[in-house]
């Protein structure tokens, strides 16, 4: 492998030896998800990768000479013995790099492995100009989403100058702090209240109109100034809070998004935790968000800045979970408190509806089962409201409840709504675990509100997600105590699993009030004195279409 400057030299020498009806150009170009090769491989194995590529750059005969320039990046000289046009060129790149990814691709299937290149035509013999040039048009290449490959023009310099000046604003206004935080509020979808919010950097324009994030944010990525950004939103979310607590008005658990360059900054957790205490806010009333495309690529410091948070009482929380490729092993390697559904969980398309269907339950109930707390983002609709509760998904975020907000907005509806949300099971008359309400036969309405008995709703993973006010004076047992809870551990269903095996194949009975099937058990219920209470349990299961998604249970004390 030559040196740089060796890479340069001996390209200047080849250039005085081609011939003169040919291209010259010069690539740079680099593998996204290479990290994860490391991370989920190893070391060896991505060095392993590393040699695969050198490799197949020796073999292509256009290639006059490549250099590994940092990590995965790679710099190569070609030529071409005809003029082409610049899709020509493209559609050459993406060939051969289609053709290595798809050979790569087998041995590392936890990976989506892509190419960026910036392409520059490779003219007057000024090297280290086309290196710079391309490596410029590689940067735009990385913001598209797939294998691509761009080549550099005068339009990509005049996006450049753009930049700056949109720098150079950008700058002012963070030296003005002319920044602040929008609120969306966090819904609890079992009992509609709002139990947190998150803040969203708005940038206030000199004229006082807002700018929007897509604006701005991707560059104060790019120059590094997102982490004074970060803070700056953080000490304005404190501040608020402090204000209002002086006051002994009503406060949320505030949660404030973390760029990845904090995982680089020296003693970032420390300077956060100081722009808490310097408010006196106490740790339980904020929350931080990685997202999960963080924690993919930059894992240990991820890790390491995630646990000091916590150590200090923060929460933590994992932010568009399912828009990357994280699995399993990231809920088993990090420690955590919230886990933000990505709003791909809510996807009407096919196949992905479909999947979401079966990947969703065992997924929360995974989560549940490790104390964590779920929350869906993106959430519009009313059926995506109710689809969520029935699947155990406890909270959501989204435009069906709020779109962002200034602070005095929020607590304003806050105080008026008294802290809740009407849920949509209370604007349509409907319990909430129904995921198409308009799906299901009207004679459930009236086994669901039957005065006189005890109600809830079992799920397929035998949660229960629904109790009636009725189950709560003879059971003692309010709603929020049993959510979630095995319907096995309340003692609706006969412990004994022989006997509810042959209870699952009886044959079904029909109500005379609503002429829906059911099964009927005797057993006894766990009450919160700790008693034993004999019942007659009515089983009526529920399907959406031909899909069972759980049993409305009806149950009343037992005269024996």
């Amino acid at each position: 492998m030559l040196t740089h400057n060796g890479f340069v030299k001996k390209v200047k020498a080849l250039l005085g030896e081609l011939p003169q009806d040919g291209q010259v150009f010069l690539c740079y170009f680099d593998f996204a998800e290479f990290k994860l090769i490391n991370r989920y491989y190893g070391i060896a194995q991505g060095d392993a990768f590393l040699m695969a590529v050198e490799a197949y750059l020796g073999q292509l005969t256009e290639i006059l000479a490549f250099e590994r320039i940092f990590s995965d990046q790679f710099a190569c000289v070609t030529l071409t013995k005809a003029p082409h046009s610049e899709q020509e060129i493209q559609e050459a790149f993406l060939s051969n790099a289609n053709r290595f990814l798809s050979e790569q691709q087998v041995h590392y299937p936890a990976c989506n492995l892509r190419m960026h290149c910036g392409i520059c035509p490779l003219q007057n013999g000024n090297v280290l100009e086309a290196l710079d040039n391309a490596n410029l048009a590689w940067r735009e290449a990385k913001k598209i989403k797939r294998t691509a490959a761009v080549v550099f023009d005068d339009t990509i310099l005049a996006e450049i100058a753009k930049n700056f000046e949109r720098e150079a604003e950008i700058n002012t206004a963070l030296q003005e702090g002319r920044f602040d935080f929008y609120l969306q509020p966090k819904v609890d979808l079992f009992t509609g209240e709002i139990v947190g919010a998150e803040a969203l950097a708005r940038r206030i324009d000199i004229n006082g109109d807002m700018i929007y994030p897509d604006c701005f944010l991707e560059t104060m990525e790019e120059n590094g100034t997102v982490v004074e950004l970060d803070r700056l939103i953080l000490r304005k979310v404190c501040m608020n809070l402090a204000d209002r607590m002086a006051k002994g008005l009503p406060v949320v658990r505030t949660s404030v998004n973390l760029s990845r360059l904090h995982i680089q900054a020296p003693g970032a957790v420390d300077m956060l935790h100081d722009i808490a205490q310097a408010y006196r806010i106490p740790p339980s009333l904020l929350e931080f968000e990685l997202t999960e495309t963080i924690l993919l690529e930059q894992f240990s410091g991820a890790k390491i800045l995630g646990d000091t948070l916590r150590g200090y009482g923060y929460s933590l929380a994992i932010d568009d979970f399912g828009a990357g490729y994280a699995g399993t092993n990231l809920i088993q390697e990090l420690d955590f408190d919230v886990i933000k559904l990505d709003k791909r969980f809510l996807s009407q398309q096919e196949p992905l509806r479909t999947k979401n269907k079966a990947i969703l339950p065992d997924l929360l109930h995974t989560l549940r089962q490790l104390k964590i707390e779920t929350l869906c983002e993106g959430v519009e609709q009313e059926t995506q409201c109710i689809y969520l509760s029935q699947m155990g998904c406890r909270q959501a975020q989204g435009y069906f409840f709020s779109q962002p907000v200034p602070s005095e907005t929020f607590y304003a509806v806050y105080g008026r709504q008294k802290g809740h949300y009407k849920l949509p099971e209370q604007k349509r008359g409907k319990s909430r675990f129904y995921a198409e309400a308009d799906a299901l036969e009207s004679p459930f309405d009236s086994a669901i509100h039957r005065p006189g008995y005890g109600v809830c709703f079992v799920d397929r993973m035998q949660k229960i997600q629904h109790w009636n006010e009725t189950a709560e004076r003879i059971t003692g047992y309010r709603a929020a105590e049993v959510m979630g809870k095995s319907c096995w551990e309340m003692g609706l269903h006969p412990m004994d699993e022989e006997a509810w095996a042959i209870f699952k194949t009886a044959h079904p009975l029909v109500d005379s009030d609503t002429g829906l099937q059911y099964y009927e058990t005797h057993t006894t219920i766990q009450k919160k004195d700790g008693c034993k209470l004999p019942i007659t349990v009515k089983i009526f299961p529920t399907k959406i279409g031909d899909e069972m998604v759980g049993t409305v249970e009806v149950f009343s004390a037992r005269q024996d």
